[in-house]
């Protein structure tokens, strides 16, 4: 194996999926970057915030 594709196959095993819209993200482009994937399940930003509209929302019901 040559060093571009040992490269390749170690990003390769840093993919995390989100778990409520399967979108993928490298773990090294998150914000702050992940060394280790999560314990339990894990959802991306995109899916946190839309979380916290549907709260904000709920909360704001009369």
């Amino acid at each position: 194996m040559n060093s571009f594709s040992l490269s390749l196959s170690l990003f390769q095993d840093q993919l995390l999926f989100c778990d409520d819209c399967d979108r993928g993200y490298h773990m090294y482009c998150l914000n702050p970057p992940m060394a280790e994937p999560p314990e339990g399940s894990w959802s991306c930003h995109l899916c946190l915030e839309q979380l916290k509209e549907k709260a904000s929302t709920y909360a704001n019901k009369p």
